[in-house]
């Protein structure tokens, strides 16, 4: 034990202990975002009242929801949750001050003072310490008040002692205007003191609210949260003693959508609260109701629209009106409630209902309210009526963004002018919630839901077959799911039948809110030991009829003579590994890839059957054979492993692609001063979105604080983020990378092949150095797989690493290219085996590579290479180096070497990439540009497109400090990428002072700001916009900006499909607007002012 604690204090003192997160946006509470709100007091008080409010996290928000409306000097103490005083994990752990000794030291210091009252919100009392329930008690016992807090039912502290004296409480609390009439108040006397229970009894979530209700969304959400943290304020007051009737009271009128109606002459009929506030600081609501002429009107809409299509309803009244009157139509969006559409119509007296189609119409946001407003002779509004449609949209954009989870029901106005309207993350991952009702809140908050549907985990179970997760399931499914444990095969009809009813339950009522893709599972995988429960051999035995065509093609593959399938065996991978078995080793493990793509295949299906056009996939999960898995899906996430991201770059250009990272504290990334993850995987072209993960305040990953600001170390992001968002990320995306004919050849049963002998070379071995030069080199390549031979026609050298197991297809494929002219490059061992692991008796490419076999073929040595400008110290070879061989028009060469080896232990350094660019220089596939003086580490990427070139270059945020030069092998125009114009040069200095990517289009003409025209511009129309022609490739970001200078609209685009489409909401002030085009690529732009009437 000596020994090891002086080697830890060694460690210590060479390697420094790692800064702890700031844990400010989990444990401190600031009034800075102010959402909007009423005042109830009329002047400030000289001393306001001093609480001690003790919270979980996820509900602290709703302490500044009260202290906006009644400001107090309130001292927060936040808890991780309502049963868990603090949270110890590894994540938690990267934070300052949240251990449980750190939170106990902070508990014991903030009850040394002196409270006015205090308040337990949504937590269990006795999560405490015993020693600071003991001080709060004693505090209480002594004359002070504790309010305790509940959203589902009164919940009593665990001492009965505690409740022997009930007490009424007052009338202005019992009568106040409250969101519900199921709110339970029970009061106790203790010594001098009271404790006072509270329940919403309006629900729960586990990351939400502390005090104030769950209360579903709305457009009348605001007044009921308004009544609510009113209600809350003045309980405040009564606990600290203060008097609670209005003196002197001024008089608010509010209606149900929390609109101030004071100066309303006449109200029409409805709902009213009253609010009366004194000039004591005392205050109180009550409720009224307005008798409307015509009783209750029922508005009858269809509650999804098509934007593109006229909009009918009709309002029916239930007392006829006796008077003429004006129905004026309206449709406003939620949440922000702009006017789009305007319409009067004439109703006549003793009409029954009024009919109505909005035409024309412009509808911004997922969702909306038609409104009508029925006006008499006299000019008085005389009722109002509104009901909710919903516009589903499931586009995706080019650069979607997305958070983990984010706006709640009950909290979710508050936090999406933040996450949506600000930061622009507007799809939401979440589990559907009962009916799809979290779905639908989403939709009213404008955000599209991305639901997580299902996991997919194929694990083994006891008897060898396939065991799945069903934990997120009603008691229905995981009974019939009992039925089936352990022996799960996605073939079985009953297995099916399970996975369609889990579908049928989780797509309820999903589709109407326009889901933009259905996601499969994150973190999906399954085991090759698996598949071998009761039902798999006749299963498996059908998938070798389907593998093989035919008893006797599979008998030439695997040296047998059996009759019929029916005959086969269904080895262990052990058995078939150690008796040298290597197609049945190989058979069974295609098997558990075919289950497993086949099981996200029939699910994709079976989601199709509620959403015929839905698009649906799996992300951050095991791939089995990449190709075959997201084959038919159209959404597959990177899984952050080097070779695989590039070949879902290559090979899954159209899918949709994202990968987690944002708040991980410390992987993933981390959270370092800029942004790389995001920044490196847009450069690299490995996804075409930004997913955040997390978003829910109060969780230890989240970008906002629990008073719902933006975190601290999420703002340094800022500027990158918006950068991205803003068109950055779209040029990244839509340009292609540089293809000047290198193509790597990927097969994956020579990537199976490796684990069963030395002689079958990974082809990782080989293809990670080639892709690690091309980052530091800026070459581009593409992959070639046996689904992509086509793309041999456009290859000009072709590198085959690793390449021990190829069909006849492929070879054939391989030797026509050489033959017409083409150029590959093997490493070791090539083509020993076929496509089913059989071991070749003759190379079926011998006239490329010599008849190297499974039986002749050497062992690697390690041997020092020495290579024209290229030597390596330590490098495992099987034969001579290099060896060049004519066939038909074209070159083979075989390299009998590693290349990991070599550029692993290449001297001097950087020659192992010189030897590459030579190569391609010589078979006519060299780099466009020369990137130069670059790090191990530093990623270059090129793209082209019609008339511009993009340069990428990124270096880690340890190396920012060191520029890197890119000659340009000729005279361009250069631009920043949204930035400026840098002048004509034949070189590129690049300094990383602000990011660590940075991106410049390079021109063969001067290019000038982008010319567009407006006209129409009126509040309630359509706004024309005369854009210049697209050309491939160039991205503009057009601005619209309101007369107070705020921008109101902002659309990137590059092509007619997504072009513009703007429009002036009546609600909207009239005076001197303008617009902004900017062109991406270069940064000009383009302003145009115009007038609003």
């Amino acid at each position: 034990m000596k020994h090891l604690t002086s080697i830890l204090l060694a460690a210590a003192v060479c390697f420094p202990l790692a800064a702890k997160h700031d844990s400010a946006y989990l444990n401190k509470v600031s009034n800075d975002y102010v959402t909007p709100h009423y005042k109830f007091l009329n002047k400030p008080e000289e001393k306001p009242l001093k609480p001690l409010f003790i919270l979980m996290r996820s509900g602290a928000r709703d302490g500044v929801e009260i202290n906006q409306r009644m400001p107090m000097d309130i001292t927060y103490f936040m808890v991780e949750g309502t049963y868990r005083f603090a949270l110890e994990d590894m994540y938690e752990s990267t934070h300052e001050g949240l251990s449980a000794y750190e939170k106990e030291r902070e508990l014991s210091k903030v009850l040394a003072d002196d409270y006015d009252f205090f308040v337990i919100g949504q937590l269990k009392f006795n999560i405490l310490p015993e020693a600071g329930q003991y001080q709060i008690l004693k505090a209480v016992q002594n004359g002070k008040t504790m309010i305790v807090v509940n959203m589902q039912g009164l919940t009593k502290l665990p001492y009965k002692k505690l409740y022997l004296k009930p007490t009424q409480l007052p009338k202005e609390l019992r009568s106040f205007a409250k969101p519900n009439r199921r709110v339970l108040m029970q009061a106790y006397q203790l010594g001098k003191g009271k404790i006072i229970h509270v329940a919403w009894n309006m629900g729960r979530g586990p990351f939400d609210r502390s005090l104030l209700p769950m209360l579903p969304y709305s457009n009348k959400w605001k007044a009921q949260n308004e009544n609510a943290a009113a209600f809350f304020a003045l309980l405040c007051r009564y606990a600290a003693g203060k008097d609670l009737k209005p003196s002197n009271p001024k008089i608010r009128i509010r209606d149900v959508w929390n609109k101030d109606v004071t100066n309303m002459k006449n109200l029409p009929g409805g709902t009213y609260y009253r609010d009366i506030i004194g000039d004591n600081g005392a205050f109180f609501i009550d409720t009224f109701k307005k008798t409307s002429p015509v009783g209750r009107i029922t508005i009858n809409l269809p509650e999804t629209a098509d934007k593109s299509k006229p909009l009918s309803g009709s309002a029916q009244f239930e007392i006829v009106p006796k008077e003429n009157m004006t129905a004026t139509v309206e449709l406003y969006d939620s949440p922000h409630a702009r006017i789009w559409y305007r319409e009067k119509i004439k109703v006549p007296a003793g009409a029954e209902k009024v009919d109505f189609t909005l035409k024309n119409y412009y509808m911004p946001n997922i969702a909306g309210y038609v409104r009508l407003t029925f006006t008499g002779a006299d000019g008085s509004q005389k009722a109002i009526a509104d009901q909710v449609v919903f516009f589903p949209d499931d586009s995706v954009e080019d650069y979607f963004q997305m958070g983990w989870n984010g706006p709640s029901d009950s909290t979710g106005e508050l936090l999406a002018p933040q996450m949506t309207d600000r930061m622009g993350w507007n799809l939401v991952l979440a589990h559907p919630t009962d009916q799809g009702n979290n779905a639908r809140s989403f939709a009213l908050l404008n955000s599209k839901m991305v639901p997580y549907v299902v996991r997919i985990t194929h694990l083994k179970g006891p008897d060898g077959g396939i065991k799945g997760l069903w934990a997120w399931y009603p008691n229905e499914i995981k009974a019939m799911a009992k039925q089936i444990e352990g022996d799960e095969s996605i073939y079985r009809p009953e297995v099916r039948n399970v996975w369609k009813e889990v579908i049928k339950f989780r797509m309820q009522n999903l589709p109407k809110y326009g889901i933009p893709f259905y996601n499969l599972g994150d973190e999906n995988g399954f085991s090759y030991e698996a598949g071998y429960g009761k039902s798999d051999l006749k299963y498996f035995r059908i998938f070798l009829a389907e593998r093989y065509g035919n008893i006797k093609h599979y008998n030439y593959n695997h040296g047998t003579s059996y009759k019929s399938f029916d005959e086969v065996p269904h080895l262990t991978l052990a058995d078939a590994k150690n008796s040298r078995k290597f197609a049945a080793w190989r058979d069974h493990r295609a098997y558990m890839e075919k289950v497993y793509a086949d099981t996200h295949s029939f699910l994709r299906d079976e989601i199709r059957k509620y959403d015929p056009t839905a698009k649906v996939g799996a992300e951050g999960s095991v791939p089995g054979e990449l190709e075959l898995t997201m084959g038919p899906l159209e959404f597959w996430g990177p899984y952050s492993e080097l070779i695989g991201d590039e070949l879902l770059r290559s090979l899954g250009r159209e899918k949709i692609r994202s990968l987690w990272w944002g708040g991980y504290p410390g992987s993933h990334g981390g959270r370092p001063k800029y942004v790389g993850p995001l920044n490196k995987d847009l450069l690299l072209g490995s996804v075409n979105g930004n997913a955040w993960f997390a978003c829910f305040p109060g969780y230890n990953h989240s970008s906002f604080g629990i008073d719902f600001t933006i975190a601290k170390y999420v703002r340094n992001y800022m500027p990158e983020l918006d950068r991205l968002k803003d068109g950055v990320a779209q040029l990244l995306i839509r340009n292609p990378m540089e293809n000047t004919g290198n193509a790597i050849f990927w097969s994956h049963a020579s990537s199976e092949a490796t684990y069963l002998d030395k002689k079958f070379h990974a082809p990782q071995d080989g293809i990670a150095p080639l892709i690690y030069a091309a980052y530091r080199t800026g070459y581009g390549f593409e992959f070639v797989t046996e689904q992509t031979l086509d793309r041999l026609k456009n290859t000009k050298l072709l590198f085959l690493c690793g390449a021990s197991a190829l069909s006849q297809k492929e070879c054939n494929a391989i030797l026509n290219y050489v033959k017409n002219g083409g150029t590959v490059i093997a490493d070791i061992n090539p083509a020993l085996l076929n496509e089913k692991l059989r071991v070749n008796e003759k190379n079926p490419l011998q006239a490329l590579f010599g008849n190297i076999t499974e039986k002749n073929a050497k062992a690697a040595e390690f041997k020092p290479l020495n290579l024209p400008g290229f030597k390596a110290a330590r490098v495992p070879q099987t034969g001579k180096p290099f060896i060049v061989r004519k066939y038909g028009k074209g070159t083979a060469i075989l390299c009998n070497f590693s290349l990991a080896s070599a550029a692993n232990t290449a001297t001097p350094t950087g020659s192992f990439d010189k030897w590459l660019l030579s190569l391609m220089k010589q078979y006519g596939s060299a780099p466009t540009f020369t990137i130069r003086n670059v790090e191990d580490t530093t990623m270059a990427r090129v793209r082209h497109n019609d008339d511009f070139s993009l340069i990428g270059v990124m270096q880690q945020i340890q190396h920012m400090n060191k520029p890197v030069d890119v000659d340009l092998n000729g005279t361009y125009y250069v631009y920043e990428a949204d930035g400026k114009y840098l002048g004509r040069k034949n070189k590129l200095h690049i300094e990383f002072k602000n990011s660590p990517l940075q991106l410049f289009s390079v021109f063969k003409k001067p290019q000038t700001a982008p010319f567009f025209s407006v006209a129409n511009a009126a509040r309630g129309k359509r706004v024309k916009i005369t854009l210049p022609t697209m050309k491939n490739g160039r991205v503009y970001r057009l601005e619209m900006m309101n007369a107070d200078g705020k921008e109101v609209y902002q659309a990137v685009f590059d092509r007619k499909e997504i072009a513009p489409d703007c429009a002036i909401a009546y609600t909207e002030k009239p005076g001197k607007w303008s617009m902004k085009l900017t062109d991406i690529a270069t940064g000009l732009s383009t302003t145009k002012t115009f007038e609003v009437k």
